[in-house]
């Protein structure tokens, strides 16, 4: 059994912020099409592990305006994401 696999039994809740070269590369090659989901009223993104939220960060700062719902079953992340309103779970 790996070292890594000992440390997500004893911290199950260990993050792993999706970097935003990654969010960047997504949008970059038209894998995300900001510009083509900001025209469609009804188009909503759940990040259903947010963390610190960087998935969403990214993709208001690449110009996405439409709605985004974050959940996160980590406490301590999930009132960080609710302070930022866009918090979705309960």
């Amino acid at each position: 059994m790996s070292n890594r696999y000992i440390d997500l039994i004893n911290n199950p809740y260990e993050a792993y912020g999706t970097p935003d070269v990654v969010i960047n590369m997504l949008v970059d090659n038209n894998i995300i099409n900001i510009n083509k989901i900001n025209k469609i009223n009804d188009y909503h993104i759940l990040d259903p592990c947010a963390g610190h939220g960087h998935i969403i960060k990214c993709l208001r700062k690449r110009g996405y305006k439409g709605n985004i719902k974050a959940i996160e079953i980590n406490k301590d992340y999930e009132d960080k994401l609710k302070e930022t309103n866009i918090y979705g779970g309960e």
